[in-house]
């Protein structure tokens, strides 16, 4: 729970959740808190910021109850079902006999028995796997006999399955794109004048890359703060779209596997975006060994694809939008090799009941071949590119081999599989040093995602899901628990293939 009258979202929440200060009646609970930092799972399904979890309410005495209650919006009832998750962090360093149990109810039936906090400041939750239709909850902590501490709860959340509807790519002439920007940006995106643009890069000295629609420059704010600064060319006849389509899609996600915009500029005919700088270059970079001495080993690449699947994910259930040009050099490396996508310049909004038929873009080698051919699109468009992404992670070799022959990667492994030979296809470069489990779910993984038919693939939530999975898998194997091979290790069953939207979760951790 935090402090009174305070509010909390973006940027300290990634996420952009918006958590406000809970009125409780302080006659009945108390609040306890700590500075100490909160450790997370690997898989932390929620990541709620630490500034929530080290803040917590419990009752002034065992006789009390923690009851939260709250109303749904009058029209609830044409809601999809609500999703409410409760986080509940040990705050207190419990000694001797000590311990903390209790019953949750919602609505006076059980919904979590005999929760038990982990150990001291270690980030826990409990949460709905089926969706509730309640329009008042009420959500009581009960303490049970055996336990010595009344329950503690940190805050909650509650989730309800959404499109968003925001047209990025309104048709804006020349002299309507300052009026978009304005009514459309939020207010804290710094807006920069040409000049103050060759003064942050140096009068455009350094070049770091090209993006969607043009070159970018590195370059230091004031404050020395790093950034990149993309200009649009003069000669792109979709430059303008694109630019004005990559500041708005930036301003209005954030999602902490997402490049940050930082500002834009908009003076005359000049074009720039301006957004956070990732040191360590691109995936794409490191697979070729363009950008440093060695590959990124497997569990780091791993790691990197997981959390790009996370920032899709969350494009495509929490905003509705499809990517169009998902590829490896689009995924950006911070200091410690976080991964965001960047280049949203060809983003655009999607129904989840109504494909879109546009112009076609993308990149030869990740372009979806139904995409293609119909010029209808739809998320599954962005997992196909994704499952290229895949097997470059696993092969270190480009969407287009072209050593003999040009030869797709997918076709490529195809072939390569048929003779049952995974080692034919991994990257030598590993030496060895993985799990072979890991890869050929990786693999499998990638072939399902690459399917022709754009209904027989899964949801990003099922990519990442299964990436989490790996992750494990390769985690087992650092700490000399490897698991035995099985070949067929994924269960193709449990991936979803239906175009509808969903809302699936991960079995809580016990």
């Amino acid at each position: 729970m935090l402090q009174v009258n305070m509010l909390m979202r973006y940027p300290d929440d990634p996420y952009d959740r918006i958590w406000p200060w809970y009125q409780y009646d302080r006659t009945l609970l108390r609040s306890i808190n700590t500075t100490d930092s909160i450790t997370h799972y690997g898989a932390d399904n929620f990541e709620a910021p630490d500034s929530v979890l080290q803040t917590a309410v419990t009752p002034v005495s065992s006789t009390n109850l923690t009851t939260v209650s709250f109303d749904m919006p009058s029209d609830s009832l044409n809601f999809p079902g609500f999703y409410s998750v409760l986080h509940m962090t040990e705050l207190q360093e419990l000694k001797g006999n000590q311990s903390r149990q209790f019953d949750i109810y919602l609505n006076d039936n059980i919904w979590f028995p005999a929760y038990k906090p982990p150990q001291y400041s270690k980030a826990y939750y409990v949460y709905d796997t089926a969706p509730q239709y309640y329009s008042h909850y009420v959500f009581t902590l009960v303490q049970l006999s055996n336990s010595t501490l009344p329950p503690i709860l940190n805050g909650m959340e509650v989730y309800w399955p959404v499109t968003m509807q925001v047209n990025l790519l309104t048709s804006a002439s020349d002299g309507s794109v300052e009026q978009h920007l304005e009514t459309q940006v939020r207010s804290e995106i710094k807006k920069f004048t040409h000049e103050e643009l060759k003064d942050i890069t140096n009068n455009f000295t350094r070049k770091i890359g090209r993006g969607g629609f043009g070159i970018v420059y590195h370059g230091y704010l004031e404050n020395q703060t790093e950034v990149a600064v993309k200009v649009c060319s003069l000669e792109s006849n979709q430059g303008n779209k694109q630019f004005l389509a990559e500041v708005r899609s930036l301003s209005l996600v954030h999602h902490k596997n997402l490049v940050t915009l930082v500002g834009y500029c908009k003076d005359g005919v000049n074009l720039a975006v301006v957004y956070e700088y990732l040191p360590r270059g691109s995936l794409f970079d490191h697979l070729r060994g363009k950008n440093s001495s060695s590959a990124l080993n497997w569990r780091m690449r791993l790691n990197i694809v997981l959390e790009a699947a996370q920032a899709l994910d969350y494009l495509h259930t929490g905003c509705g939008m499809v990517h169009r040009d998902v590829k490896s050099s689009n995924i950006l490396l911070g200091q410690n090799f976080e991964a965001k996508i960047s280049d949203l310049g060809l983003a655009r909004m999607f129904s989840a009941d109504v494909n879109s038929v546009i112009t076609l873009s993308g990149t030869p080698g990740y372009m979806d071949p139904e995409y293609q051919l119909t010029f209808t699109l739809n998320e599954k468009s962005d997992v196909y590119s994704f499952g290229v992404i895949l097997m470059e992670i696993v092969t270190g070799e480009p969407p287009i081999l072209t050593a003999r022959e040009s030869i797709h990667i997918v076709k490529f492994i195809k072939q390569k599989l048929a003779t049952g030979r995974i080692d034919d296809v991994v990257d030598s470069r590993f030496e060895g040093e993985y799990d072979m489990n890991s890869v050929w779910k990786v693999v499998e993984l990638a072939m399902i995602c690459a399917r022709d038919e754009s209904a027989n693939r899964p949801t990003m939530a099922d990519v990442v899901m299964h990436l989490k999975d790996c992750v494990q898998i390769e985690e087992h194997r650092q700490r000399g628990k490897p698991q035995p091979f099985e070949k067929s290790y994924m269960n193709m069953s449990s991936i979803s293939t239906s175009d509808s939207m969903s809302v699936s979760f991960a079995p809580i951790s016990r």
